[in-house]
């Protein structure tokens, strides 16, 4: 009896890719293709600056602002870019929400009363309270952050694969979001 050998690949992969795969293993392979589009997720596309600064500012102002205004009542949103600019982005929101950037009001300087985060690998369970979280595609791929709200892309993501993982993270819970 030939052995049964089950491989699942979940990736979004040309046919040759596939074939190749196929080939190698010696094995036929039964696709099972799935549409990547969810109900619950909408997404939209915002021109920004393209120099400086302001390539920066035009997109993250607004929710800094939103933050200030909203505190803890502002939607759980994940900044995704690359690293540099992940710092820079944290530096503004830093400088724009000042003494606000901390909650409870008046609570002491700390990274745990802040509102918002930066990551580059692990989301620490004890830190998944921040309402933004600037994050590098290392960002636990296969992580389960239910109430994330936004996905925000601070520049291209580097392959359609990357943009389907990452703006997936929003909405698990089956509620809307906003891409």
């Amino acid at each position: 009896m030939t052995p049964l050998i089950k491989i699942a690949l979940s990736q979004l992969s040309d046919g040759d890719q596939t074939n190749n795969i196929s080939q190698e293993l010696s094995v036929k392979l039964h696709k099972l293709e799935a549409n990547l589009n969810r109900e619950n997720i909408f997404y939209r596309v915002l021109p920004r600056g393209n120099r400086g600064d302001e390539k920066l500012i035009d997109v993250i102002k607004p929710y800094a602002l939103e933050l200030k205004e909203q505190v803890i009542s502002n939607p759980l949103t994940i900044f995704y870019s690359n690293l540099e600019t992940c710092g820079e982005c944290y530096s503004y929101f830093e400088q724009e929400l000042g003494e606000q950037q901390f909650y409870p009001p008046g609570s002491p300087a700390k990274f745990s009363n802040r509102l918002f985060a930066q990551y580059h690998a692990q989301y620490p369970e004890e830190y998944r309270t921040s309402l933004s979280v600037f994050v590098t595609v290392a960002f636990g791929v296969g992580m389960d952050v239910p109430t994330v709200e936004r996905v925000i892309h601070i520049g291209i993501p580097y392959t359609m694969e990357d943009f389907f993982q990452e703006t997936g993270r929003a909405r698990r819970n089956g509620n809307s979001a906003m891409h």
